[in-house]
């Protein structure tokens, strides 16, 4: 499982947002390379402030780990569902 946790909008910005460190873990787990592609950290950063989209929501099983449900399909998902979105983007 990653090292991040995908924070809701408030939350980001009660805490001040996602640590460095959230950051480069998120920007290497969607396959960025932090040095190399230092220019595009705002991606990362950006993802893990993001609202899930409508009818995801965000649960913890019985062990802890976080996953994702859509109300409207059914689908649950161990992946943010907006994490193939946050990969396009570099």
């Amino acid at each position: 499982m990653p090292n991040f946790q995908h924070s809701s909008p408030i939350d980001a910005q009660e805490r001040g947002g996602p640590t460095a460190q959230e950051i480069v873990d998120y920007a290497r787990y969607i396959g960025m390379d932090p040095i190399g592609d230092v220019n595009l950290l705002w991606i990362a950063e950006e993802a893990l402030c993001a609202a899930l989209p409508e009818g995801w929501s965000e649960h913890t099983d019985a062990n802890g780990n976080v996953f994702y449900y859509n109300s409207v399909s059914g689908v649950s998902s161990w992946e943010h569902p907006l994490d193939e979105y946050y990969r396009s983007l570099f």
